[in-house]
């Protein structure tokens, strides 16, 4: 029996919380597009559930050039459930995913996403600065109350695009440490195995 949820996720870390509450109920990610997840139940020895991992890939999972990171990746026992675009939903039955893929993936799906609020955000300002100087061009001699009202929905616009944008730099800023600690851990634990 398959089943599907429509769910619109802005956090990579709560989408994989969520696929990990549905497997406990004994459903399985076959399939995931735009906004909606499909799922089947599946019955599993008893205390045994897949736990899921997205990470994202440098090519579209459909795409042939992924097979080769897919396959590294897949080498600690994980398999590959799905994939939609650059992301990949990995699970696994046993053990632990490894926290090195998982934070350079976090970091990379939030770099994107800071990316593209960051667009969003000076694009916003540069209308902001257009209808700024356009109203005192026209020294709001006709309409004042259209000039007066495009700067505030364009200062509006520009502000609401600041608050996400913070939230995931913040986020961004501290994947970028949590790496680079871990580079170091994989570093030296390299040397001391020589």
């Amino acid at each position: 029996m398959s089943f599907r949820y429509h769910k619109f996720f802005m956090d990579q870390q709560h989408e994989t919380e969520w696929l990990n509450y549905m497997a406990v109920k004994g459903l399985v990610l076959f399939k995931k597009s735009p906004l909606t997840y499909y799922f089947e139940l599946i019955e599993l020895p008893p205390e045994t559930f897949y736990k899921y991992r997205i990470l994202t890939l440098k090519a579209p999972v459909e795409n042939g050039d992924s097979e080769a990171e897919i396959t590294e990746i897949a080498k600690d026992g994980s398999e590959l459930a799905c994939g939609y675009k650059c992301f990949a939903y990995f699970r696994r039955t046993e053990g632990e995913f490894a926290e090195y893929n998982d934070a350079i993936s976090r970091k990379k799906h939030y770099s994107a996403i800071m990316q593209l609020y960051l667009s969003l955000f000076l694009a916003s300002v540069a209308v902001l600065n257009y209808q700024i100087v356009f109203a005192f061009k026209q020294k709001i001699e006709e309409e004042p109350i259209v000039g007066v009202l495009a700067i505030i929905l364009s200062a509006v616009a520009a502000l609401s695009l600041a608050v996400p944008l913070t939230y995931y730099t913040e986020k961004f800023i501290k994947l970028r440490k949590e790496v680079k600690l871990l580079r170091n851990k994989e570093t030296k634990g390299s040397f001391v195995n020589e």
